[in-house]
C-alpha cells in the first residue's frame, strides 16, 4: 500500500530472499542519502521513478535487490556523496553489477563544486592517491566533498517521471520550496 501510495518502503534481507518478485525491467536508480528518497516522496510520490537508498554501504539485502533488479533488466544507475566513501561505495557497485552512474562523474563533480562556491565546503581529507578514475582525480585536484543534498534538485528532475522537463522546471528548488 505504501509503494501505490508513492511513499517508501523498507524491504529486508529475509523479504528479498524469501518470496520471488516480479521486477520491471527499465532504469531504476541508487542513492546513497535518505534525504533524497524523502524528497522524492515528498516532491513526487507516485511520479517517481523507482529509487532505492542504499544508506551508505550497500548491505546484503541492498545488493540482493539491485542482483534481483539487474536480472530482471533493469538498467541501475547510482548516485552519492562526493566524496572518497560515495566514490568508493560506486567503484563496488560498478564492479560487482555493472552499476553506471547518475550525475556522477568528474563533469557533474566539477559543476556542483561551481554552483556551490559560496559554501563552505569540508576537504576530502584522505588523498586519492590511488585515482582509479577521472572523478577520482577530480576529488584530489579539487579537495572539496560536496554531499549529495547539494543536489537533489537535480536528481528530482531526471526522477520525474510525468510531465516534459518544462512541465517540470516548478521543480527546481523543492526543497526550499522557491520555484
Amino acid at each position: 500500500l505504501r509503494a501505490q501510495l508513492g511513499r517508501h518502503v523498507v524491504l529486508t534481507l529475509g523479504q528479498l530472499a524469501g518470496a520471488v518478485a516480479r521486477w520491471p525491467a527499465g532504469e531504476v536508480f541508487v542513492c546513497e542519502n535518505p534525504s533524497v528518497v524523502r524528497a522524492a516522496e515528498r516532491v513526487l510520490g507516485t511520479r517517481s521513478a523507482p529509487l532505492i537508498c542504499g544508506a551508505g554501504w550497500p548491505t546484503d539485502a541492498v545488493r540482493l535487490l539491485l542482483e534481483q533488479l539487474q536480472s530482471a533488466g533493469a538498467a541501475i544507475r547510482y548516485h552519492g556523496d562526493f566524496d572518497l566513501t560515495g566514490v568508493a561505495i560506486f567503484r563496488l557497485l560498478e564492479r560487482e553489477l555493472d552499476v553506471r552512474p547518475w550525475r556522477y562523474d568528474a563533469d557533474a563533480y566539477t559543476a556542483t563544486l561551481s554552483a556551490s562556491a559560496d559554501r563552505d565546503l569540508p576537504r576530502v581529507g584522505a588523498a586519492a592517491a590511488d585515482a582509479a578514475g577521472d572523478l577520482e582525480v577530480a576529488l584530489a585536484t579539487h579537495d572539496r566533498e560536496v554531499p549529495e543534498e547539494l543536489v537533489i534538485d537535480d536528481l528530482l528532475l531526471d526522477l520525474a517521471t510525468t510531465g516534459s522537463l518544462s512541465q517540470r522546471a516548478h521543480l527546481r528548488d523543492p526543497v526550499r520550496g522557491r520555484g
